[in-house]
């Protein structure tokens, strides 16, 4: 599988992981935490945020020079 094949994958399942949340299912015990190692789905961020108590999210989007936009947590 190639780098862009895996990228629409884990972003589909990430997108499935926010719908099913927003439906108020627990993403976390359905779906992996991790993608790859040190890189959190949807599930495990939401693990993670819990875990340290976080009250605040920070969310910065940037333009990539191809015009399409990202969000980084």
């Amino acid at each position: 599988m190639n780098h862009l094949n895996r990228f629409i994958k884990a972003k589909n399942l990430d997108k499935k992981m926010v719908l099913d949340y927003l439906q108020g299912q627990d993403p976390r015990k359905v779906y992996p935490l991790y993608h790859a190692p040190l890189i959190p789905t949807f599930a495990g961020a939401l693990d993670i945020f819990e875990l340290k108590q976080l009250e605040k999210i920070k969310v910065e989007t940037q333009q990539s020079q191809d015009g399409l936009y990202a969000s980084f947590v």
